[in-house]
């Protein structure tokens, strides 16, 4: 468990922190650039200094401004993976993994046979690190920090200079480590598609401001998360199930809170958990549901409130049975035409379901 309670000033700019983060959970750092997210961890790991506050790591306090604590970095226990993964150029990977071992009391997070298979890095050990990809690159970097034998593994953007292919693929093995360990693990980013991968509960975080903490199907309801993701990726996440799949027509029936969605055709068996992004942009509404239509996904819901953005358009949370929301951005027209007030009944008509793995509550 990690405790964190810190105010920090750097010229205009405030932080001001407070949340925990629980062993064996991946807790996301969330927000647009700027929020404070990178300074929030670098002061957690001792390389920036709190004006004020306090940081708990495992109930061990490593910083205290009052009671005048700051341990070093060292004395931390503290494992960090940066954005890049500065590893020494004139060394093997295997001598990268183990440089930053730590002689600690108790026995290690992992050892070392087991972090080079959970990371599938034993053909790379006596490769040096110019002749590898961005994502092996990634893999040994997480493996040093796992080896530094830590209380906690902060992450930094660590996939943010990363091709899709292998994005995917380190943060497959970021979701390995939390089933694998036992730790805290703090994972900054500003991408949705990285946290619905792999995160249990998100930071959000605004103008160095934590805005809410709570689990990630819960905080996706919120303005602030909307627009740290922009204009045209603000979504909805819902958490669903695989409840069929009907091969013939080409298609995966999922069951959610209100209702039922259907998808491409999945290779995933039945009574599996997923979560299902829509996006405001790809969705329209209706007061009265469409006869005859090609869309195959149609649900009835209720308009909780409206929000006009900065491009003039109209923002609508929606509720979806009883503990789904959906977005959906519309015109002015269509606001004033349809009476998109407060308790309307509507019709959502959703264009486009992205599926992710997931399931996470």
């Amino acid at each position: 468990m990690i405790e964190v309670d810190i105010r920090k000033t750097l010229g205009t700019f405030t932080l001001n922190a407070r949340f925990g983060a629980a062993a064996g959970k991946v807790t996301a750092l969330f927000g647009r650039s700027g929020a404070g997210k990178t300074t929030a961890i670098d002061c957690i790991a001792g390389l920036a200094r709190p004006d004020g506050g306090r940081v708990v790591i495992n109930g061990t306090t490593v910083f205290d401004h009052d009671g005048r604590v700051n341990r070093p970095v060292e004395a931390r226990r503290v494992g960090y993976v940066f954005q890049e993964a500065r590893l020494f150029p004139h060394m093997p990977v295997a001598d990268n993994l183990t440089y930053g071992r730590r002689q600690t009391d108790g026995p290690p997070v992992i050892g070392f046979d087991a972090a080079v298979d959970l990371l599938d890095l034993r053909r790379l050990l006596r490769r040096m690190p110019a002749t590898l990809s961005g994502g092996e690159r990634q893999r040994v970097a997480i493996g040093r920090a796992l080896l530094s034998n830590p209380a906690v593994l902060l992450m930094d953007e660590p996939v943010s200079a990363l091709d899709g292919h292998r994005r995917q693929e380190v943060l497959n093995f970021v979701a390995d480590l939390k089933a694998a360990l036992s730790i805290p693990i703090l994972f900054v980013s500003h991408r949705l598609e990285d946290i619905l991968k792999i995160a249990d509960d998100v930071v959000l975080m605004n103008a160095g401001q934590v805005v809410d903490h709570a689990p990630l199907m819960k905080i996706t309801h919120h303005t602030v998360f909307q627009r740290a993701l922009g204009i045209e990726e603000a979504s909805a996440v819902l958490a669903a199930r695989v409840a069929a799949h009907a091969p013939d027509d080409g298609l995966t029936v999922l069951a959610i809170d209100g209702g039922q969605l259907r998808v491409p055709l999945l290779a995933t068996p039945p009574g599996t958990e997923v979560h299902v992004r829509v996006r405001a942009v790809d969705v329209a509404l209706a007061r009265r549901a469409p006869l005859e239509s090609s869309f195959l996904n149609i649900l009835p819901g209720r308009v909780e409130r409206v929000f006009e953005v900065d491009t003039g358009a109209i923002e609508v949370r929606l509720t979806l049975g009883a503990e789904n929301t959906l977005w959906a951005r519309v015109n002015q027209r269509a606001w004033r035409d349809l009476g998109l007030t407060a308790g309307a009944s509507v019709f959502a008509i959703m264009e486009k379901i992205t599926v992710e793995p997931g399931g996470r509550s």
